[in-house]
């Protein structure tokens, strides 16, 4: 369905990608609009619209045609074909024209140059991607002069003795958590008008490729590292609160559990954010509980005066649901090759714990975290849909170039004559 459809492009030097995150007001206001009309839409066809979650956050935002009987629904999952691990060339490093395989080696923007003819590339990569696209952030000599509590260093430009202050954890990671998804791992060198390209430049040129993308995104931007907490230990904002639980556990049995298909989890720790591709989860406990268990879980397995559960007057029945996710971490920025068959290197898991509520007939309708999953749970989540037609770094880089120097990683093998490795394409 159209409404689902999310292509907001505010600020175009936004670390999370403009299309996630609107920076002004009026755009703010446009993101509500388009959810209203969306949550009016769902109303209009049945869906419930729980108390504890809300627009920004239900569920059928990714699909409106979801399975919510949590008897229906599968205690494990895994993507049909696992998301890649990459690099997120970081900003204060100058994006793609970071010479990753040593200062003697061309970058992945400058052997792109060399192979196309193009000028000014690395020029147009700082601008639009790197540490020259940070215009409002304060000028330096050296990383004393930086803010340390924000992870900041004073990044410079090859050649240059002035920088500017950037945090070391701003990269391009919402470009290459979708593409991961959406298309299969380079594997091989490619070799174009003489220029090498290895596996990691390929990775680069196509991760930047998809620094815009269509998508769906559940949950709102948390920029507090210490959040406030209300009398349950729950984030106050909503924006801190969300992904709501119930919302969490649906999206995952539906796409990794029963269609097989990974999103991508927006993670926040101590005020740092990030995004990564889901791999897999497994539903380690999901038990039946009272009312009264379920008061007493939220309230931390101490006894609660309340007699009621307030979090939700339309759940009847509730679970109690231990879970485990596991996602892909970016490389280091010097990983080259094809990096399949040891992508165990690069999984981690996060464990959460919460209450489903669910109707008497076992429909779910919301849930609520539990211990230290009121705090440590999803940003939000974001399914990518497709590319947009938009041009890399201001138009310098084109796109066909990138994709044809992928098909070309991606379908050749490799074939071992007389000692030398040769490449020929797939039959």
């Amino acid at each position: 369905m159209a409404i689902y459809w999310y292509n907001y492009c505010i600020d175009s030097n936004s670390y999370y990608g403009c299309h996630l995150f609107p920076t002004d007001k009026d755009a703010s206001m446009i993101r509500e609009f388009h959810r209203l009309v969306l949550v009016l839409s769902l109303m209009a066809q049945g869906v419930v619209i729980a108390e504890n979650w809300g627009p920004t956050d239900i569920p059928q935002i990714f699909d409106a045609n979801l399975e919510t009987d949590v008897s229906a629904l599968p205690h494990s999952g895994h993507a049909a074909r696992t998301p890649w691990a990459g690099y997120f060339w970081p900003t204060y490093l100058d994006s793609i024209n970071n010479r990753w395989d040593g200062t003697a080696a061309q970058s992945p923007s400058e052997r792109y140059a060399a192979a196309f003819g193009t000028s000014n590339i690395t020029d147009a990569v700082s601008q639009y991607h790197g540490i020259d696209s940070r215009t409002g952030a304060r000028t330096c000599i050296e990383t004393s002069m930086c803010d340390s509590t924000k992870g900041e260093v004073c990044a410079k430009r090859v050649g240059s003795t002035l920088g500017r202050c950037i945090p070391t954890w701003f990269g391009i990671t919402h470009a290459w958590a979708p593409v991961s998804i959406m298309l299969p791992e380079p594997k091989h060198e490619v070799e174009h008008n003489g220029v090498t390209f290895r596996v990691n430049d390929i990775k680069a040129l196509v991760i930047l490729a998809y620094v815009y993308t269509n998508n769906r995104l559940v949950g709102t931007r948390c920029d507090k590292a210490e959040p406030e907490l209300d009398d349950y230990g729950r984030p106050t904002g909503i924006d801190c609160r969300d992904t709501n639980a119930g919302t969490y556990h649906i999206l995952l049995t539906n796409y990794l559990g029963l269609n097989r298909r990974s999103f991508v989890i927006g993670r926040r720790l101590n005020g740092q954010l990030s995004n990564h591709p889901i791999k897999g989860y497994q539903i380690n406990k999901q038990e039946r509980v009272t009312e009264q268990d379920a008061i007493i879980l939220l309230n931390d397995g101490q006894p609660s005066t309340s007699t009621s559960y307030i979090f939700n007057a339309d759940a009847q029945k509730f679970f109690h649901v231990e879970l485990a996710v596991d996602y892909i971490i970016p490389t280091p920025g010097d990983r080259d090759g094809f990096l399949g068959a040891v992508i165990d290197e690069f999984t981690r898991t996060d464990n959460y714990s919460y209450i489903l509520e669910a109707t008497a007939d076992g429909e779910i309708i919301g849930g609520e975290y539990i211990g230290v999953s009121k705090v440590n749970h999803p940003d939000f989540l974001w399914l990518p849909i497709s590319r947009r037609d938009a041009p890399i770094a201001g138009g310098v880089i084109d796109s066909n170039n990138v994709m044809n120097l992928y098909a070309q990683s991606v379908s050749q093998k490799e074939k071992q004559v007389s000692g030398a490795v040769l490449k020929s394409a797939d039959k």
